[in-house]
């Protein structure tokens, strides 16, 4: 009997083993080489961190399956990533003193001068958050440290701060502490670029109804697709993918062009109440048209994408996905909220099913992991339904799982 309980003792402590790997080291002064206290160590975008010790040292055990980059910060000094060991490490981390604290900013090679007011304030919560139902029930604890900068031209406001932000998402059950790395909103484009380093807390209590939404909110998401392509079962999961272009809108140009010539007033009362025949060419078919705007129409390819026209490199820890273009991404198994802030409204997406348009950054190919993580992480720009995937009340954190893709 002492046998076999010894046995099952060993047996379990493999099968608690297996998977996990454990991240050692010591965080010190890159200038004094003494040890620091309380240091921050996590593992980006999860609910996996620590703090070092008295002496600087800390250590953190992490499931093989997460790949994403180890931040270290602590107040006073600067923030720095580095990769992910792939076993059993025993790391020294240096870190570097803040010697000055912004004061001014340079916006892609533009002078850029402090602003203040709820104007500004209220448009980087848009977009640093979103516009939906979490959004509105999140809160920014220390927004009044957050300062903001606009570009000489009043083109591109962007946001600094010099201490980590915390977030509390009422909506999703998360705590977020995140820290600001580059944002920077194009006024005129209508574009953000958002990159930052984000540690999650669960505040649920184990609540059914955070599950609920966090699983709502994950189906049909940029992360579930990429993980899904990941391992070849996105069709079973509901996403299609078709290569795509875009191109002018040519009955968008029709119509405007025909109001303009013959001054249409674009008044379709009469129409509406007292001819239930819409001709093509009636005025209340051009406002529709002119209305909506929508200056550029995407075309695709009837043939469906499977993720071996995608992937050009196949390693065991990643793969490497290039393609040419666009990639229009139909999800089909249910109603994913659509972006009211798209970097593209002005396309007309013409199927009844959630649309999203996936394009590589400079033609540059990105690495892809596992469980959704793609690196760079600005490489991907993405438009339609995910616009908003990283507004900061939509994110989750890259260790969560859900039911609707079997995990």
């Amino acid at each position: 009997m002492k046998k076999l309980l010894l046995l099952a003792a060993l047996l379990l402590h493999i099968f608690c083993s297996f998977g996990q790997k454990v991240i050692k080291g010591q965080v010190i002064d890159k200038q004094t080489q003494e040890g620091i206290r309380n240091a921050t160590v996590f593992i980006d975008n999860t609910q996996l961190g620590t703090t070092t010790n008295r002496t600087g040292k800390f250590s953190l055990p992490v499931s093989q399956n997460i790949n994403s980059v180890i931040v270290i910060s602590c107040v006073g000094y600067k923030t720095i990533s580095i990769e992910m060991p792939q076993s059993d490490s025993s790391l020294l981390i240096p870190l570097e003193k803040i010697i000055e604290e912004l004061d001014g900013v340079t916006i892609v090679g533009k002078r850029s001068k402090p602003v203040l007011g709820k104007k500004w304030q209220n448009i980087f919560l848009t977009y640093f958050l979103g516009n939906n139902q979490p959004a509105a029930d999140c809160d920014i604890t220390n927004l009044n440290k957050i300062s903001f900068f606009l570009s000489d031209d009043e083109n591109r406001l962007r946001a600094h701060s010099n201490e980590i932000i915390l977030i509390v998402n009422k909506w999703l059950g998360y705590k977020i502490y995140y820290e600001i790395i580059e944002f920077e909103i194009n006024l005129t484009e209508n574009t953000v670029v958002n990159y930052g380093y984000s540690k999650f807390e669960d505040i649920s209590n184990g609540d059914e109804k955070f599950l609920h939404r966090r699983e709502n909110k994950y189906c049909g998401s940029l992360s579930h697709f990429l993980r899904s392509l990941y391992v070849n079962n996105h069709a079973q999961n509901g996403f299609e993918i078709k290569r795509a272009t875009i191109e002018i809108n040519s009955e968008n140009e029709r119509v405007r062009t025909l109001a303009k010539q013959n001054g249409y007033q674009l008044n379709f009362t009469f129409e509406t109440l007292g001819n239930k025949r819409t001709p093509l060419d009636s005025s209340k078919y051009y406002y529709k048209v002119y209305i909506a705007n929508k200056k550029y129409s995407v075309v695709t390819q009837h043939a469906l994408l499977a993720p071996d026209n995608l992937f050009i490199t196949d390693l065991e820890i990643f793969k490497e996905l290039y393609f040419k273009d666009y990639l229009l991404v139909n999800y089909k198994h249910g109603n994913y909220e659509q972006s009211i802030n798209n970097s593209m409204a002005s396309l007309a997406f013409d199927n009844k099913y959630q649309s999203a348009m996936l394009k590589l950054k400079d033609d540059n190919s990105v690495l892809l992991y596992p469980n959704g993580r793609f690196d760079p992480p600005k490489s991907l720009i993405i438009a339609g339904a995910w616009a908003n995937s990283n507004a900061i009340a939509n994110m989750l954190p890259l260790d969560f799982t859900c039911a609707c893709r079997g995990e």
